[in-house]
């Protein structure tokens, strides 16, 4: 009994040590190597990316700020209307009391500082904003316009979507080709799509500054 004993002691180690591996589809791998050799995703500690989770608002944003924070230097020296913009947002906190507490209830979580930073990138109002609700594909896309030149075709909008919301961010998003074929309209978008979305976002952000 107690050789048995050890014997799964022994076993147990074993496949606690063993590496989990992911079969990753064809289609996310070259956005999956090109996004960690830009230093925007990690994977989890047992070494898989998940593809296929559904990814949260909060993990969503946090790779969008991180495309931004990147290139956020190159960005202020490339176009003046950047630093206006940066100093008329500090001058909005400054009379603006929520923003010294904001998302204080996620003080604690490591996605903290990206919503923060990406709140003061975008302006988008702390109430479309839900770190830890699933996301679709009309917010991921909503997240990734309003970070990007064009968010006034679409800076009025408020969640939750109605059609013509809805309507009007899939046409924005994809007259600026943001937005990519094969994509899941399910209620959640997975990881491996947002790499899609994120990957995509972050060429025309190395475009924007090459140009």
């Amino acid at each position: 009994m107690k050789k048995f004993f050890l014997i799964i002691c022994f076993l147990s180690i074993l496949i606690i040590g063993i590496k989990i591996e992911e079969k990753i589809p064809e289609k996310y791998i070259n956005s999956i190597n090109y996004l960690i050799e830009k230093d925007i995703i990690k994977g989890f500690s047992d070494g898989t990316l998940k593809v296929n989770w559904a990814i949260t608002q909060s993990e969503f944003i946090t790779l969008i700020t991180r495309c931004n924070l990147k290139y956020k230097k190159d960005f202020i020296k490339k176009d003046f209307f950047i630093i206006i913009r940066n100093l008329y947002q500090k001058i909005k906190a400054i009379f603006k009391k929520e923003s010294a507490i904001k998302f204080s209830e996620f003080k604690d979580k490591w996605f903290h500082p990206y919503l923060i930073e990406y709140q003061n990138i975008t302006g988008v109002d702390k109430k479309n904003i839900e770190p830890l609700s699933y996301i679709n594909i009309y917010e991921a896309l909503y997240f990734i316009l309003m970070a990007s030149p064009f968010k006034g075709e679409i800076e009025y909008i408020v969640f939750p979507f109605d059609n013509d919301e809805k309507a009007s961010i899939l046409i924005s998003a994809i007259s600026h080709k943001y937005f990519l074929e094969g994509l899941s309209f399910k209620d959640r978008l997975s990881r491996g799509d947002a790499f899609l979305l994120i990957e995509n976002y972050l060429r025309k952000v190395e475009d924007a500054i090459s140009n």
